[in-house]
């Protein structure tokens, strides 16, 4: 277990980190292909919902499960550096291929992820409030005396 007495909860991160990336990089992916090959704005819309998706989940995963009283901060650090883990991969793959960087769009697009962050911490938060505890956080049922063991 992370230390609490830290302003980030580790493990929460980690899982956000995880969701976002695992989501967001293959519409990315997909996004950049799609401006690559001339497809209409609507293929290319899609794919970058898609990712602005994976960052809202990963966001708002990092903020319900993190135990600091943090969780906006949470889901802006997890979309943001998913953000940036993601766009250097896609800058890298395109200077490998000796591609053209885009870098307006790249900086453009980062109030998307810290808008898709901040909804993803809000909705973190609102399962807290409600109740809805990540399953590492619920409580265990106490357990069964030997004697009651079959």
């Amino acid at each position: 277990m992370a230390d609490p007495t830290t302003r980030w909860d580790g493990d929460a991160l980690v899982a956000g980190f995880s969701v976002a990336v695992l989501i967001a990089l293959p519409f990315a992916v997909l996004g950049r292909w799609a401006v690559d090959h001339d497809w209409d704005g609507a293929g290319i819309a899609v794919a970058n919902l898609g990712m602005i998706t994976g960052l809202f989940l990963g966001a708002g995963v990092a903020a319900w499960r993190q135990r600091r009283g943090t969780p906006l901060s949470h889901g802006l650090i997890v979309a943001l550096g998913s953000y940036v883990v993601i766009q250097a991969l896609v800058v890298i793959a395109r200077l490998v291929r000796g591609g053209d960087v885009r870098w307006g769009a790249a900086v453009a697009n980062v109030f998307f992820a810290l808008g898709a962050g901040l909804l993803g911490g809000f909705a973190g938060q609102a399962l807290l409030r409600h109740g809805l505890l990540p399953p590492s956080a619920a409580p265990s049922p106490p357990p069964t005396p030997p004697e009651e063991r079959p």
